[in-house]
């Protein structure tokens, strides 16, 4: 009795019998073979549970001990000794199985391996093609000698180029213009990052203006982006220029521009305004002479 016997009976009786036969049998029993022919094929053998289930990757001892059983069951492994506790290996003993008749197999395998050579042979066998041999044409030596080939040079290039068939025109009618792109459309197509460039003023928080701006209808971004140039033509002071959230959220664009020479708070240009204004009132007459206030503020008789 030797490995080689031992496993061939096994895969004999397995071939036989696929109903009951599993993957982790035939992994444990050739693991008990294995390890029969490491210990130099001793008669007798401790099994080690924990060691098995490791090579094995079989996690749970149930499964490990419902294997086992079977193995016992079909007389493969015989037991000499259990277990007495999870330090002791159980001794076991192959045992010489002689039920299956290997005939099965056998002649399986050979019906398989005759299917296969023969399918490989037609495979491989090569295609016979008849060689085609290279035609000789006979040389006519006179009339090589003399016939030159005409090489086409520029001119005659150009000849053809000229003569080339025109392309025929495009007669089919143009389809009329369609109408101008509302503002809903041309509002769509203005960026925050055109506005923020545009109105020239980068103070406040950036995103809360982006996230306005875009909160926006394309109506109303297309008249904020017609009303921000002269907006700011009209301020070219920026500290006079409202914040771009502020103007955002106010929808300054709905308000009238008003250009002003004059700068907002300037004191000198509201006292020189001031002081204007009695030289532009009309005269107003009293006891029949005509009185107006001087530059402080006096009437005076102009009679």
């Amino acid at each position: 009795m030797n490995g080689y016997n031992l496993s061939r009976s096994w895969f004999d009786w397995a071939f036989e019998n696929p109903d009951i036969n599993t993957p982790a049998h035939t992994a444990l029993f050739m693991w008990v073979i294995e390890k029969w022919n490491r210990l130099g094929q001793k008669e007798k053998f401790g099994l080690s549970t924990s060691e098995a289930m490791e090579v094995l990757g079989i996690r749970s001892v149930n499964t490990y001990k419902k294997v086992f059983d079977n193995l016992v069951e079909w007389g493969f492994i015989e037991v000499i000794q259990q277990s007495k506790n999870q330090h002791t290996a159980t001794i076991v003993a192959l045992s010489k199985f002689d039920k299956a008749t290997g005939n099965a197999l056998d002649k399986a395998l050979i019906k398989h391996v005759t299917k296969q050579s023969e399918s490989t042979r037609q495979s491989t066998v090569s295609i016979d093609k008849p060689e085609n041999q290279e035609t000789k044409k006979p040389t006519n030596q006179e009339t090589s000698q003399d016939v030159e080939t005409e090489v086409p040079t520029i001119d005659t290039v150009t000849e053809f180029d000229e003569t080339a068939e025109e392309k025929p025109e495009n007669t089919s009618p143009q389809l009329a213009p369609g109408p101008p792109p509302s503002t809903e459309v041309m509002g769509e197509s203005v960026s925050f990052q055109q506005i923020w460039d545009t109105y020239d003023k980068k103070i406040g928080d950036r995103q809360r203006c982006e996230k306005k701006w875009y909160a926006l209808s394309d109506k109303e971004k297309w008249l904020a982006w017609q009303h921000i140039p002269a907006y700011v033509r009209s301020t070219p002071e920026k500290k006079y220029r409202a914040n771009l959230e502020t103007y955002l959220n106010q929808k300054r664009w709905n308000n009238e521009i008003i250009h002003s020479h004059a700068k907002p708070g300037n004191k000198a240009a509201g006292a020189s305004a001031a002081s204007a204004k009695p030289f532009l009132e009309k005269p107003r007459a009293t006891s029949g002479n005509p009185v107006r206030k001087n530059i402080f503020g006096k009437e005076e008789k102009t009679g």
